[in-house]
């Protein structure tokens, strides 16, 4: 089998042996390994895999500046989709491995609010409470919070809920937000890229002010990302929560 193995209880796999040289990622057609039931989760699966997982780990050996040779293992872990990727110091190659778990349904968590049950699943050892149940990745819908507007499910992220729970949130992409969300977040964006060197810091500055040329290139460049989002604070246009 093709790709990075991840032993865990799973619904679906997805595996590759792609060529890493200079940060660069090639996957290769004959070179992948795919177990899984075709159906609607499957979509989503795959949606998330090109949508948010892929595109992720190629910015995040970027980031890493990782070497062919680096052993290390880089991971991506949301909800019940997990990524992980390492070179095996193999000098050549980047082993990919995707797994959708096999969620477990666990003893209801009651509400300390409400004095309501919650339901509750485990992945691993990790109990995790789905409000409002499961927003399938490729959702469409609003975001409701400060008129951001219409958004589609690209992933998940894991929120600590309470001592011993976590709660299932979405990673959302807003199509057509509001010009002072924009605004806002490419003002805060340009910061932190400055802080980390991404972005050229102004010769003689104090504090974290841009070039005016890497400025003007930053936002001629700048695509709104995916960010967190309490269930609650989106709508889907259909009820699509299993």
């Amino acid at each position: 089998m093709f790709g990075l193995v991840i032993d865990t209880p799973r619904e679906r796999y997805w595996g590759a042996r792609a060529i890493y040289k200079n940060g660069t990622i090639d996957l290769l057609s004959d070179r992948q390994a795919f177990e899984t039931l075709e159906g609607p989760e499957t979509d989503a699966f795959v949606l998330w895999l090109n949508v948010y997982a892929l595109p992720w780990l190629r910015a995040e050996v970027k980031r890493l500046d990782l070497a062919t040779n680096d052993p290390q293992m880089i991971v991506l872990s949301q909800f019940k989709y997990e990524l992980r990727a390492s070179t095996n110091a193999s000098f050549g190659y980047l082993y990919i491995g995707a797994v959708e778990h096999k969620l477990v349904e666990g003893e209801p968590r009651i509400n300390t609010a409400t004095n309501e049950p919650e339901r509750v699943v485990v992945i691993r050892d990790e109990k995790i409470v789905v409000d409002k149940g499961i927003v399938p990745v490729g959702t469409e819908g609003v975001v409701k919070v400060n008129g951001i507007g219409p958004a589609i499910v690209v992933g998940y992220f894991n929120e600590k809920y309470g001592e011993h729970h976590k709660l299932a949130c979405l990673m959302v992409e807003v199509s057509a937000p509001p010009k002072w969300w924009i605004d806002q977040t490419i003002e805060r964006e340009l910061v932190e890229a400055v802080k980390s060197g991404v972005v050229a810091r102004k010769r003689g500055a104090v504090g974290n002010v841009p070039s005016p040329a890497a400025e003007k290139e930053f936002r001629k460049n700048w695509k709104p990302k995916p960010f967190p989002l309490w269930p609650n604070d989106f709508v889907p246009n259909q009820s699509k929560a299993a």
